[in-house]
Order: structure tokens, then sequence, then C-alpha cells
């Protein structure tokens, strides 16, 4: 029987596959782990189109003294560093060692590739939103007038979310506002999670809250592939208060920028925003105040000048009823004088009185003293 050793197959399976390649090659995979440990040491992927699940993958390396330049090219190009889950193509080289068996060394990359493809993502995590009819949900909710009580899903040590708390408490107005953070992971393959569950607190608040604001700051190239997912773009649509994004990136807006009901670039434009809406109902309300003044003083001005012409119709109405009145009392009186007994007196008739009271024939007896009233006096009598 013949036979090899082992080390002697894997050198024989070594030649072979890297005999086999004349040249480099350009290979297209998705990154399924990194680790940067000096050399980057990474595992390489190939899913299937119709299954999601893994058909290929291999491990690779790109070597310290090209790793820095590689990544620095890839991160400018994209505005995304070189991390898990995205697809790149790749410029490689098949190796292999009877030790640690079959490998890639890369040797370069072509950011362009990497950059279409996360456009294609957006543009298709974009294009299910706006199939499932939510794409516009959020942003047909109304941003109240004035906003002030806001809750803002950020990382409390981020400069970003210690920029808007400056902006918004400092502000020149000296307006006042109550703020509520939601911790959140805001860069970073945890990031998605954490703002969803973030959101999903808030929610439960919602009662509470004029509005949202998922901040974040800018500086260096980061981790933001997040803000492009389907899950976080979902919620976002859902969500029951507007949501206004600050998450300070000098890339392409976002998908959450889109689908949220209104995007500013950072945290502090979010900020000044909110207290200019302040302003804005603060200018308003000293027009209405001014004109509901105005509106008062026309007013009173003009029932004034219905209250003098009121004022001397009833100052004519009360003379006119005085001097009707007067009228009729005169008449009673004239009557009363015509219908006196001294005015019968004065015609020259008698009134015969009895213990002061007027008699007639029939109240007289013998013996009675009586009163015979004159127009010029009066006579005293016993009746026999």
């Amino acid at each position: 029987m013949t036979y090899i050793s082992l080390s002697q197959l894997n050198i024989a399976v070594g030649s072979l596959i890297e005999g086999g390649f004349d040249e480099e090659l350009w290979i297209v995979a998705e990154i399924n782990s990194m680790q940067n440990r000096g050399h980057c040491y990474l595992e390489l992927v190939e899913k299937s189109d119709v299954t999601d699940t893994i058909v290929a993958k291999a491990t690779a390396i790109i070597w310290h003294n090209v790793y820095a330049g590689l990544a620095a090219k890839f991160a400018t190009a994209t505005a995304t560093p070189l991390r898990t889950g995205i697809n790149v193509l790749v410029r490689v080289r098949p190796t292999f060692h009877p030790l640690y068996g079959y490998s890639l060394n890369i040797t370069d990359i072509d950011p362009s590739y990497t950059a279409g493809d996360v456009a294609m993502r957006r543009s298709a995590v974009i294009n299910k939103l706006k199939s499932e009819g939510v794409f516009d949900c959020n942003k047909e909710l109304q941003v109240p007038t004035v906003i002030k009580r806001v809750a803002v899903i950020s990382s409390s040590g981020a400069a970003g979310y210690g920029d808007f708390i400056n902006q918004i408490t400092n502000n020149q107005y000296g307006f006042a506002y109550s703020i509520t953070l939601f911790e959140a992971i805001m860069q970073g393959d945890s990031a998605e999670e954490s703002i969803i569950n973030a959101l999903d607190s808030a929610a439960e608040q919602s009662d509470k809250f004029d509005v949202v604001t998922i901040i974040r700051g800018g500086g260096a190239v980061s981790d933001l592939s997040c803000y492009d997912s389907y899950n976080l773009a979902y919620h976002i649509t859902q969500f029951p208060l507007p949501v206004i994004t600050g998450i300070g990136h000098n890339r392409d807006v976002s998908v959450a920028d889109e689908v949220s009901c209104l995007n500013l670039k950072t945290p502090t434009a979010v900020a000044a925003y909110i207290v200019e809406c302040s302003v804005v109902a603060a200018e308003r309300l000293n027009v209405l105040a001014g004109n509901l003044v105005e509106y008062v003083k026309a007013y009173i001005a003009q029932h004034k000048t219905k209250l003098d012409v009121m004022t001397a119709e009833i100052g004519n109405s009360a003379c006119r009823l005085i001097e009707n009145h007067k009228h009729r009392l005169d008449m009673a009186q004239q009557l009363l004088e015509l219908s006196s007994p001294l005015h019968v007196l004065q015609k020259g008739y008698t009134m015969t009185l009895k213990n002061g009271v007027p008699i007639t024939a029939t109240d007289i007896k013998a013996g009675d003293r009586i009163e015979t009233v004159f127009k010029d006096g009066k006579i005293i009598s016993t009746v026999s």
C-alpha cells in the first residue's frame, strides 16, 4: 500500500491551488465576520439569492501593511468603514497553508461596488416600504406649532446629545422644555436593535410627549448602516408621534431620514428648530394680542358712540315722558278742581254738614246741630 502524510497532501493541494491561478482574481462576497488584530482576519461568504442561506465560505486576511491604506480608501469612497454585513468586491490571491488550510489573501478593494450595492439595498428598502403603503405614515403627522415635551433617543455620552441639550436649554429667549432621554447605542452592529427598543419605550409613554427625536453627532466616519435598515425605518413609520431626525452625517440622506416626519442635519439643528417653533408661536401670539387690543378699542369706541346716542335718546324720551305725565297730572288736577265742592259753592250753592260730614235731608232730625257752608262763610243752625 502506498501512502503519503497529511502534510504532504496539504502541500500538494497548496501547490495545485497556488499554481492554478496565474494572476489575482476579483471576487464578490459578503463580510460575515471581521477581526482586526494588526492583520485583519475575515470570513467571506456567499448567500443564496432565494433562501439567503450561506452556499460558500472562505477565510481571508488583509496584511497589516495593506489594511491601513485599503480601509482608508474604502471609508473615503463609501462614507462607511469596512464592516460585517456588507458586500465587497475584492482582489484576492488564493493560498493554502499546510497547517492553516485554504485562505484568501486580499490585496485590493473596489469601493464603488459596495457603494452601488448599498444604494441598491437602500432602494429596495424604500420600495418595500412604499409597496406596503407605510412610507409616508409618519410624514402625514402634524408637527405641533409649539413643541414643549421632547423624547430624545440618543446616547447620553455622545457629543451630539450634549450639543442638543446645550442649544435647547440655553436658548436666548429663555424658553423652557421638558426633555426625556431614552438611552440607545447610536452606531455599530447593536445600534439598530437598541434604537428600536428605545422607540418602543417612548411609544409606551407617547401621551407625555409632543415629538420624538433621533439624534447622533457627527465626527469621524462611523457605522451608519442601521439607519438604512428596513426594521428601523418601519418602526419610525409606525410611531404615533412625529419623528425628527438629526443623525449628523454628511452622506446621502438615510432611509430613516426619508421616512421621518422631519429630517435635519445635526442635533444642534434639531434643537434650533424646536426653539424657532417657540419663537414663531410667540410672535404670532404678540400679533394676536396686539390685534385683540385694537379690536377691543375699536369695539369700545363703536359702542361708546352707540351709548352716547342711546343716552341722548333716553334723555329725550324721559323728557317727553315727564311732559306727558305732567300734562296728564294737570288734566287730572283740573278735573279734580271742577269736581271739588268748593267749585260748586262758587256758583252760589251751599253745602250742609253734620259733625263735619255732608248730609242729606233724611239724615237730619229735630235738635241736630248742623253747619251750612257758603262760598264766603258758614252758619250754625239747630234743627226745630
